[in-house]
């Protein structure tokens, strides 16, 4: 199976809905708005929308090649 680490903020300005609820018959909840989702459940439409609201949304594929991805999240 390959995984996506997603992440998510939603600024108190942003009207959008908290997407837990939508997530959780998806992948696995790390923590508060961490979640690993199986790479092909990846609702990449709805974080479209989320994003668009103003939510900030980050993934991150659990491969080697994303690191530089994940480090600058860190930043």
């Amino acid at each position: 199976m390959r995984a996506v680490f997603l992440t998510y903020d939603i600024p108190s300005k942003c009207k959008v809905t908290n997407p837990s609820y939508y997530l959780r018959n998806l992948g696995v909840r790390a923590n508060l708005s961490v979640w690993i989702v199986p790479e092909h459940l990846v609702p990449w439409d709805y974080l479209g929308n989320l994003r668009d609201a103003g939510a900030d949304v980050h993934t991150v594929r659990f491969d080697e090649s994303e690191a530089p991805k994940l480090r600058k999240m860190a930043d």
